[in-house]
């Protein structure tokens, strides 16, 4: 089921108004065919049986149906129009409207869903087909059923039963079918139409006239009676014509009824189907002219069709924004679109009226008639190239020219057509492009940030001066040489090969951005610092073609940021360790010669008399006391110790890898060298000395802080015993 035959719920609540028309036709169909045509008694059977042709045919055209409603009201029409009007009885007539209500089951189905055809606009093939099967093939089967049905109903001869029903299915399906097939508005109109109307109605009257005239007086009448339906058709087409041989056949069918036949047909007997009613002979009469009729609104609208193309191929040329030139063998301009009319400043008129070649130098046309006429004798199929032409104004108009040629439908030349493109446009955005690249040079000079730019393989195609500044290159150097060996970058402070961001890029088409400078080693052995983004270069299908680099000068931010580094882990005063980066050196010397089994000592320091002296030599003079005893500390130590101030006047050492030999001699050392320890400030001297406690590591220690602590312990130790002195975690207390 298609689209169109789907109906809403709210469709399916209303009236079947549409199926009630169409049962309403069918009645009327079924009785006018029964008082005109029926065979005298109630055993007879109508000569001329349209109904079912008339039911099935509006099913078929109708864009939605109530198949329900329409079936069951269609069934009723052709029930009432047997008991009412043949005054059959109710069996029989059920019995005839069912199966006339199959024979229509079957024409729907097989014109709206097996074949669905472009109604109205069908061609002589497609309607050739219906012909046979809607016309012939259908009541066949039905006549088969309508023959069975008459036998047991009247006791009627089944095959003079069957050949009866069959001829007048036949005929009504033929004659009346085509018209609601073929119906469409635009036919109707075209048939009512001033100027036409009374054609039709004439021809219509001549028709009936004419076809009784050569039923009346004509021995064997039927070929002469199709001749001037035949005519019609080429006027009519398939619409007019099919109304035109129904109007005639019904002429023969009221003839018929009033006895009036053909001179040739009066002794065959009377009782037979093809003696009443010479259906074979009607058909080959009128379904000819039908056939014309189609094939010609095939040709109108093929004729249509090529008027609609040809309007449109000829607006196309007329607007297109590419000058199109059409032109004789021997270079004559024939017709000129808009384009290149107001290209060149000339008229249409103007143009024509031209020599051969047009506006354009002697010379110019020479050169191009040479291969005008290699284009004219076959030896090359077209040819293009920049050719110049002169404005009305007097200037030169430089064009791109694509010259091919037209044949006709024996391949003969017989015109050329040319495509004159101007390149003005073209050279000015080259101007402008030219321009536009001059100024990016100047801005890329300009700027501090450094650009390089690579093709598709990564070979460097342009470096500008900020780049040749902080690479320690020159654009030649670089050039043609691949990115990655100009840019191998390191991690500012691991010294560890950085992630290239080129290689990224190329692998995902995506743009990156360094967020930590890296450390470069240009070629004159120098090392900068940059941050670098890199993006694709996309061409117009979005493919790469290329990578930009941008980079800039580092140099102050690894600066800062060192000094933001050592001033997190230094002491601003004395330049030692601070007390949380000694904590992280201690623990990293606890367990690594716990995991390794190494010796290591820590040490504690307490200024003794520094209190003193911060009272009276001030904090200046104290913090110079400090920093002369750090000084004191850091050449007492090895370069890979840990020495940093632990608080005011607090010290502390880390020695990793130091046997109690060692610890113990840098500890006397530094009582040596602290005990006392002078300052001369502002004329005064003054000293200080020093408490130190190591602590040996041992298992004895479950972690870095209790190891600290025995420090700290064998410190306080010396300063219990009188102070200036050194003691071992673990020894004797001194005397």
């Amino acid at each position: 089921m298609t689209a169109t035959d789907r109906l809403s719920f709210k469709d399916r609540l209303t009236f079947p108004t549409v199926e009630a028309l169409a049962a309403a036709a069918t009645f009327i169909a079924a009785s006018v065919s029964i008082i005109l045509t029926r065979l005298p008694g109630v055993r007879g059977i109508s000569l001329l049986w349209p109904v079912c042709a008339i039911a099935a045919a509006v099913l078929i055209r109708l864009p939605r149906v109530r198949w329900v409603s329409a079936g069951l009201l269609i069934l009723a029409a052709i029930f009432c129009a047997d008991v009412l009007v043949a005054h059959r009885s109710a069996g029989v007539g059920c019995w005839f409207a069912l199966i006339n209500l199959a024979e229509i089951a079957l024409m729907v189905g097989a014109f709206r869903f097996v074949r669905k055809y472009p109604y109205p606009d069908i061609t002589v093939e497609q309607a050739a087909i219906m012909t046979a099967v809607f016309g012939i093939a259908i009541p066949g089967v039905g006549a088969l059923a309508g023959g069975a049905a008459q036998v047991v109903s009247f006791g009627t001869p089944f095959a003079a039963a069957a050949l009866l029903w069959w001829s007048s299915h036949a005929l009504g399906a033929c004659l009346f079918g085509p018209p609601i097939i073929l119906f469409s508005r635009e036919g109707l109109a075209r048939l009512l139409r001033r100027g036409t109307f009374w054609v039709t109605l004439t021809a219509l009257v001549a028709s009936a006239a004419l076809t009784a005239l050569i039923i009346a007086h004509l021995k064997f009448p039927f070929v002469l009676m199709g001749l001037p339906l035949l005519i019609a058709a080429f006027r009519f087409g398939g619409f007019g014509t099919s109304v035109l041989a129904l109007s005639s056949a019904l002429t023969i069918a009221v003839l018929w009824s009033f006895g009036i036949k053909p001179v040739g047909l009066e002794r065959l007997d009377p009782g037979g189907a093809l003696a009443d009613l010479p259906v074979a002979a009607i058909l080959a009469s009128v379904m000819p002219a039908v056939a014309v009729g189609l094939g010609t609104d095939a040709r109108r609208r093929l004729v249509r069709a090529l008027r609609e193309s040809e309007r449109h191929f000829r607006t196309a040329l007329e607007y297109s924004p590419i000058g199109i030139l059409i032109a004789d063998l021997n270079g004559k301009w024939g017709y000129t679109n808009l384009a290149l009319q107001k290209m060149l400043g000339y008229s249409a008129e103007e143009l024509q009226a031209m020599p051969p070649g047009g506006p354009s130098s002697v010379v110019d046309w020479q050169e191009s008639k040479a291969r005008w006429n290699r284009l004219v004798t076959g030896e090359i199929d077209f040819y293009d190239g920049e050719r110049r032409f002169r404005h009305k104004r007097g200037r030169w108009v430089w064009t791109h020219v694509a010259v091919s040629l037209m044949r006709d439908a024996a391949g003969r030349p017989t015109q050329l057509i040319a495509q004159i493109e101007s390149l003005e446009e073209r050279l000015k955005a080259e101007e402008r492009l030219l321009e536009e690249r001059e100024k990016l040079k100047i801005t890329l000079k300009s700027i501090s940030d450094g650009v390089i730019t690579t093709d598709v393989a990564g070979l460097i195609t342009y470096a500008n001066t900020a780049a040749e500044t902080l690479l320690g290159l020159t654009t030649e150097a670089m050039t043609n040489r691949h990115l990655d060996e100009i840019l191998s970058l390191r991690d500012a402070y691991t010294s560890k090969a950085a992630v290239s961001l080129i290689a990224k890029t190329i692998m995902s088409g995506n743009s990156f951005q360094r967020e930590s400078p890296c450390e470069l080693h240009r070629p004159d052995g120098t090392v900068s610092y940059i941050t670098d983004t890199v993006s694709p270069v996309l061409d117009q299908a979005g493919r790469q073609s290329g990578i930009v680099v941008v980079f800039r000068d580092a140099a102050g931010d690894v600066a800062r940021e060192r000094e933001l580094r050592r001033s997190a882990l230094h002491d601003s005063l004395t330049g030692l360790f601070t007390r949380a980066e000694f904590h992280r050196q201690l623990r990293r010397a606890y367990e690594k010669s716990a995991h390794l089994g190494r010796p290591a000592a820590v040490m504690a320091i307490d200024l003794d008399r520094f209190k003193a002296l911060n009272d009276a030599a001030g904090h200046a003079g104290g913090d110079a006391m400090l920093c002369k005893v750090a000084e004191a500390l850091r050449s007492a130590v090895r370069s890979n110790d840990t020495v940093a101030r632990l608080g005011g006047d607090e010290f502390g050492i880390v020695l990793g890898e130091c046997s109690a030999e060692r610890a113990s001699a840098i500890g006397r050392q530094l009582v040596e060298s602290l005990n006392p320890i002078e300052l001369e400030w502002k004329g005064c001297r003054h000293s200080v000395g020093a408490s130190v406690g190591i602590a040996l590591l041992s298992a004895d220690y479950r972690s870095e802080k209790e190891w600290l602590a025995a420090a700290d312990e064998a410190c306080y130790t010396v300063k219990a015993g009188g102070r200036n002195g050194l003691h071992i975690a673990g020894a004797a207390a001194p005397p």
